[in-house]
């Protein structure tokens, strides 16, 4: 956790920056690489994959013939994951969001629904009841947020020596988009085990996850990851092939080392107006919540948490408990950060929001140490400007993110234009 999070001070990186990329390099190597790798060398390309694809398909009856001999299933296992990877390559190459995207990636599902009919799963949404089998692929902090609802997984299956490992995860959140008032799904967690690497594992995940994002009727897709995220320029060229726009950024929330902290005194006087949910019984603090969410017109993950989820030292209130004018929920997250998970007021009571954000802040400097990162999210000008006068020395995280647009109008292809540009270069 020491190394994620730089002072926000440092301004925000460019995308070259944040991948430790010299820019000027950076544009030569473009300029070298769009003369080398045009249209004519993407039909080449799909060419290849239609041969490769009908010999695939060629084999397959004989792969689950033996299968049902002799049991193999990483033999038979491997021959489904190639097609489904050569119609993931297919839907990426001219847009995963064309028409012709879209065929491609409901083939490879198919083809994975054909494999588990016959044999078994290839993938599995992660639940509280799978996760231990993707413990590996998973952070300490995702697992736990996986168990609450907080975040949705899909998760890899591979076979080696006759045992299935869960071999991979990717993990998103769907939000509301403030620019264009739609649910946007964003992912924030893509992981293949190092075992497993090289066997197209992430582009199966991303496809299947794509698949169900069409199907779904949610149209906006992004990703985040963290500026200095283990293998960060893998993941910037995945998400290119993917035809992600590629940016950076700083992480909307406000991270604050306790130890940066000043005017502590002062601190504690501006969260007189707050009431601690430390002072219900756990029974009564359950109740409490689940009564002042359905008051705030929530509907998400904290409704179904389990009542210690909610740290009672740490969340607080505005009002009394039948009048609820504004409300912090607050968590302790296995990697001990202390992360506010909820902040809200009823219609024309924001003006509560700071001393609920005070109180968090008084409460954490009395129960951390210095070293202990709290995370509040800030999604209002005013909000930050509060922060700013006593925490100066926030902690920024970098992002590098993406988002995946539709396809220009005259990139939509379908079957028949790519036909069509194989036969023009015959």
């Amino acid at each position: 956790m020491d190394n994620q999070y730089e002072y926000r001070e440092a301004g925000v990186l460019s995308v070259e920056e944040t991948l430790g990329i010299d820019r000027e390099k950076s544009r030569e190597a473009e300029k070298e690489l769009s003369g080398l790798f045009g249209m004519e060398d993407m039909v080449e390309e799909q060419r290849a994959a239609v041969e490769m694809l009908v010999s695939t398909d060629s084999h397959i009856r004989e792969y689950v013939h033996y299968y049902r001999k002799n049991k193999d299933r990483e033999r038979v296992e491997k021959i489904y994951a190639l097609k489904i990877s050569i119609l993931d390559n297919m839907a990426k190459r001219f847009h995963p969001f064309s028409r012709y995207g879209k065929k491609q990636l409901a083939a490879a599902a198919d083809c994975r629904r054909e494999f588990e009919k016959i044999i078994g799963p290839m993938i599995s949404p992660v639940t509280k009841n799978n996760v231990d089998l993707f413990k590996t692929v998973l952070s300490v902090d995702l697992y736990e947020d996986i168990l609450s609802g907080r975040r949705s997984a899909l998760g890899a299956l591979r076979t080696r020596n006759g045992n299935v490992y869960g071999v991979g995860a990717i993990a998103w959140y769907i939000d509301m988009d403030p620019f264009l008032n739609k649910p946007i799904l964003r992912i924030d967690w893509l992981f293949v085990n190092e075992e497993f690497r090289e066997r197209s594992v992430a582009d199966f995940l991303m496809g299947e996850l794509l698949a169900q994002l069409i199907q779904s009727g949610v149209e906006n897709i992004s990703a985040e990851f963290p500026g200095n995220a283990e293998g960060k320029e893998i993941l910037a060229y995945f998400f290119g092939t993917w035809q992600f726009e590629l940016g950076s950024g700083l992480s909307p929330e406000a991270v604050i080392r306790v130890g940066d902290i000043t005017e502590r005194k002062r601190i504690s006087a501006l969260s007189r107006g707050s009431e601690p949910l430390a002072n219900f019984l756990e029974t009564e603090k359950v109740r409490f919540i689940r009564h002042a969410l359905g008051r705030l017109d929530y509907d998400g993950y904290l409704k179904e948490v389990p009542g210690e989820y909610i740290d009672k030292e740490l969340s607080f209130y505005a009002g009394s408990r039948t009048d609820i004018r504004a409300l912090l929920l607050a968590h302790r997250t296995a990697s001990g950060m202390l992360r506010v998970e909820y902040l809200a007021s009823a219609p024309e009571r924001e003006k509560f929001l700071p001393c609920l954000i005070w109180a968090f802040i008084d409460s954490a400097i009395r129960s951390g140490d210095e070293n202990t990162e709290l995370m509040i999210p800030v999604e209002a000008e005013e909000l930050g400007e509060i922060l700013d006068k006593f925490c100066r020395l926030q902690l920024g995280q970098y992002l590098l993110s993406g988002t995946l647009n539709p396809p220009l109008r005259e990139m939509d292809f379908d079957e028949d234009d790519i036909e069509k540009l194989l036969e023009a270069t015959e």
